[in-house]
């Protein structure tokens, strides 16, 4: 991100400052401790991300506490062209305005709004932070460092502390996965399970199944409801019959009466030999031909009497009792039928309950294994992200080919800073004492501190090795971003060079600024004098939040 001009206003020990930077070549920016020189660093740092870099409030008192107004204004050149960023500050509200310059500012909602909308044009104040920053404090965190706090900050300047990021939250993922391909393992198992056993009651079912093709009972029903009609009808027949025998006998019974009489008017008339009243014979006569007709009329009721106690009355009785018979044997097959009719068509409607069960099982078993197989296929796919973003995955052939680019830069920065031959080695892994190796980065020295390594070396030595690892993580930051080359910090990053290194730093700074803005930020004079040899410098002299031009 290349700064093209900085304006403040009450900002730190500015009242007003207004500085245009180039887009290449050097810029000095000297004077004495405390005078405000890094200021014009955190103008940047405070303009475009809200914070500064040595992580102290920016406003003064007059700002912050008595209502007075500060403002930061910073114009960037970015590769879609020149952009304005403008934060205000009074009180404890902060405004901030952004957009292409010369166009109206774009209007926000809030603040946190427009630093969302710039966070899309600038590159992350981290990625900047380590691309474009360097300063003192930042000159021996890497050759200082143990070996794993190395390879803690080589991963941080290379932004792989997002991999870590992703990797935790990959493996909760996992975890969550692998918990809902247990579950639904479970819920597979029991599919299988209720599949099984409706399978088998289905089965069951179907052995216990009646005789196939039971009849329609309603041709038995209806035989047995017209042999239940004619019996009644029969039971009728023979009552009436039965009422009729009874007459005949008592019609017998009467004639046997007027026989009785009959004999005795006619013996009585024999006796006496003529009619008591009249005393003619024919009345004699008469009551023989009475007795006679009497007698006749006896024979044939006497007659039909028998006939019905010996011939009609058994024969009425065998046809009731076959019709009985034949009527209950046709209601007990009616029975029956029904009965199995109905069993059968039960049994059906059991078996068609039964199928259609093990068809929802069957159904519920493929979505169940459907669902075991997606989330098996989310473990899978799971694991294999889990192993690329692993410490052991991805990140390995990266930190190991960064590395590899980190000593090739350094030791041609060790190639300007230091002609005398030193070099450094910079293996991805530490030997144990008590043998094997551990995952850390060892930091080998030769040509100096007679094969100790970086401690043993002089502090000029150190400050060089240094300043040439410092120099070659920003490159390597730069390309891993992916950000285009910008303007430059370097605060007070080579005041600790011995004289020897003036000339040399002179030389890297040569090269620097040869394709973008550097900013050396010194308080030392001979630096600052040594500089002054670098062609089309600028020289800002910063005394008591005042800045002088001195090119």
């Amino acid at each position: 991100m290349r700064v093209a001009s900085i304006r403040v206003e009450n900002f730190m020990r500015y009242g007003v400052m207004n500085v245009a930077l180039p887009e290449a070549g050097l810029v000095i920016l000297t004077g004495a401790n405390g005078a405000g020189k890094s200021g014009v660093l955190e103008a940047v740092s405070t303009a475009v991300w809200g914070k500064t870099v040595r992580g102290t409030p920016p406003w003064p008192r007059l700002v912050a506490d008595d209502g007075g107004r500060g403002v930061v204004h910073v114009k960037l050149g970015l590769p879609s062209g020149e952009y304005a960023v403008d934060r205000m500050r009074k009180g404890s509200h902060t405004t901030l305005r952004h957009g292409p310059h010369g166009a109206e500012w774009p209007a926000y909602e809030t603040t946190t709004k427009a630093q969302e909308a710039l966070a899309r044009v600038v590159p992350t104040w981290d990625v900047w932070r380590r691309t474009c920053v360097l300063t003192s404090a930042d000159s021996a965190h890497f050759t200082g460092a143990t070996d794993a706090e190395r390879k803690r900050l080589l991963e941080s300047m290379l932004g792989l502390e997002r991999y870590d990021r992703a990797h935790a939250a990959v493996k909760a993922d996992l975890h969550a996965a692998r918990a809902a391909l247990q579950t639904a393992e479970t819920k597979a198992r029991v599919a299988e399970t209720q599949v099984a056993e409706r399978t088998a009651a289905l089965a069951e079912l179907e052995a216990a199944a009646p005789p196939v093709g039971a009849p329609d009972p309603s041709e038995l029903v209806t035989r047995a409801e017209g042999l239940t009609a004619a019996l009644a009808a029969e039971r009728k027949s023979y009552d009436l019959r039965h009422r009729l025998r009874g007459g005949a006998i008592n019609n017998e019974l009467v004639a046997h009466r007027r026989l009785t009489d009959a004999q005795e008017r006619l013996a009585a008339l024999e006796s006496q030999g003529a009619c008591p009243t009249c005393g003619g014979r024919h009345h004699v006569d008469v009551a023989r031909a009475r007795l006679q007709g009497v007698v006749r009329d006896l024979t044939k009721l006497h007659e039909a009497a028998a006939l019905h106690v010996t011939e009609l009355e058994p024969l009425d009785r065998a046809r009731l009792d076959k019709l009985a018979a034949d009527e209950s044997d046709a209601v007990i097959d009616a029975h029956m039928a029904r009965a199995a009719f109905e069993a059968g068509k039960g049994h059906a409607e059991r078996v068609q309950k039964a199928r259609a069960g093990v068809d929802s099982a069957e159904r519920g078993l493929g979505l169940a294994w459907d669902e075991r197989d997606g989330a098996a296929h989310r473990v899978a796919e799971l694991t294999a992200v889990e192993g690329v973003l692993s410490p052991a995955g991805v990140r390995g052939p990266m930190l190991e080919s960064a590395l590899e680019a980190v000593q090739m830069g350094a030791n041609r920065w060790l190639g300007v800073l230091s002609p005398a031959g030193v070099r450094v080695r910079l293996e991805p892994y530490t030997e144990r004492a008590g043998g094997g190796t551990k995952d850390a980065i060892a930091l080998l020295v030769d040509g100096a501190g007679d094969g100790h390594g970086y401690r043993a070396c002089s502090a000029g030595e150190r400050r060089r090795l240094d300043v040439a690892l410092l120099l070659a993580l920003a490159e390597v930051a730069r390309a891993t971003s992916g950000d285009e080359p910008g303007t430059l910090w370097l605060d007070e990053v080579f005041d600790a060079l011995d004289d020897d290194g003036a000339d040399a730093v002179c030389a890297a700074v040569r090269e620097l600024c040869r394709d973008r803005c550097v900013v050396v930020i010194t308080h030392s004079p001979r630096l600052a004098d040594a500089l002054r040899t670098v062609p089309g410098r600028l020289v800002w002299v910063m005394n008591e939040g005042a800045l002088h031009d001195e090119s």
